[in-house]
């Protein structure tokens, strides 16, 4: 069986972990794969036999699976997780006052997070590391991003945004 996973360092892989260890017992002959966003991980799992997705149900894919021929929603493995702490970032020190008219790289479903009065112009990422590689390669200019983020691409935490918890749906593929 293949377990699709987004990059190191996601709120996805966190979650992988986590499920993993509370079903070791059922999932003990598996192959993680990474993919940048949900939709490669799907694209990715739907080219297998019997593939794995963990998504968030924040993330719009989540609908998109519960109708979509050959998933099937595992019901008594759905858990909940509370997020770690998210921040917007940047190279720099700033404060978010100066971030008027700035462009902010963030997950789609993480935008509603940031705070309408700062002005930002929102350009789409497909997680919070490749937000915060957007910032590094000077594509944005600030970043919604997690801890592991600022420290390995080396960003300033400007403020942190608000926590939530997310209810984790895994996801079987198996072509009919």
């Amino acid at each position: 069986m293949q377990i699709h996973c987004l990059e190191v360092g996601t709120c996805s892989d966190r979650a992988l972990g986590v499920f993993l260890e509370n079903n070791h017992e059922a999932y003990l002959d598996f192959t993680i794969k990474r993919a940048d966003s949900f939709e490669n991980c799907r694209v990715f799992a739907e080219s297998s036999k019997a593939s794995l997705l963990l998504v968030p149900h924040l993330h719009s894919i989540a609908g998109t699976l519960s109708l979509a021929s050959g998933w099937e929603l595992v019901s008594d493995k759905i858990f909940t997780l509370k997020n770690p702490p998210i921040y917007l970032a940047a190279r720099t020190i700033v404060a978010a006052g100066d971030l008027k008219g700035r462009t902010c790289a963030s997950l789609e479903t993480l935008a509603p997070l940031i705070d309408k009065r700062l002005g930002l112009d929102v350009k789409p990422a497909k997680n919070t590391q490749h937000a915060a590689r957007q910032v590094v390669e000077l594509e944005a200019d600030c970043c919604v991003t997690n801890q592991r983020g600022i420290e390995f691409f080396e960003l300033s935490p400007i403020v942190e945004l608000n926590n939530f918890t997310v209810v984790w749906l895994p996801f079987l593929y198996r072509p009919k």
